[in-house]
């Protein structure tokens, strides 16, 4: 199981080592980089490049990073949904604060591994080719509304134990629904552990 860039290596340890285990679940996570995906990466990478060139301190460049991570991580109509415009101040705090033990060189780091990772391609038949190789059992979990990442294509494990849930979260803190979906997700994973 493996959350975020942990879920791009759950992809990965499915096709390196298919039969290493019997169920993954990948949660937010995907097997390669559209353009979109690209564009925003190389994006983040360059901003923090020049940044780093100018001379900007850590601290500076993280609350940068704050914002623009607001501004790309989530689609304009479900950051509009969870945060009315009269919380706004509080929430971008609290995401500046969230920040505070970024480590820059680190993210660098993710970043180009991010831009790196591939396991499928853009043809219908390296996605093919990738599926084959998956033995395990898979429970997919992604949040619909949330832009960094491109989801594996679900269609493309016919027959196999895959299920895609469309919204399993909320922004935390800023959603009523939140404990609900949290709920619903706990027991659709459990239910998926519990299978032979």
């Amino acid at each position: 199981m493996g959350i975020s860039m942990r879920g791009m290596q759950a992809f990965r340890w499915m096709s390196t080592f298919p039969d290493f285990m019997d169920k993954a679940m990948p949660i937010d996570g995907s097997p390669h980089m559209t353009s979109f995906d690209l564009l925003q990466w190389q994006t983040h990478h360059d901003i923090v490049k020049m940044m780093q060139a100018g001379g900007m301190h850590q601290e500076e460049i993280a609350v940068i990073l704050s914002r623009v991570g607001l501004l790309t991580l989530f689609t304009p109509e479900y950051f509009v949904e969870q945060v009315p415009a009269t919380g706004l101040d509080q929430f971008v705090r609290d995401s500046d604060a969230s920040y505070t033990s970024f480590d820059v060189t680190d993210y660098v780091s993710q970043l180009e591994a991010m831009i790196d990772h591939d396991l499928i391609g853009d043809t219908d038949e390296s996605i093919t080719d990738f599926v084959r190789k998956v033995a395990a059992d898979v429970l997919i979990m992604a949040h619909r509304k949330i832009t960094w990442l491109t989801r594996c294509p679900v269609d493309a494990f016919p027959g196999r134990s895959v299920r895609h849930i469309l919204r399993f979260s909320a922004i935390a803190g800023t959603s009523r629904r939140a404990p609900a979906n949290l709920n619903a997700v706990t027991a659709q994973v459990a239910a998926f552990l519990a299978t032979e």
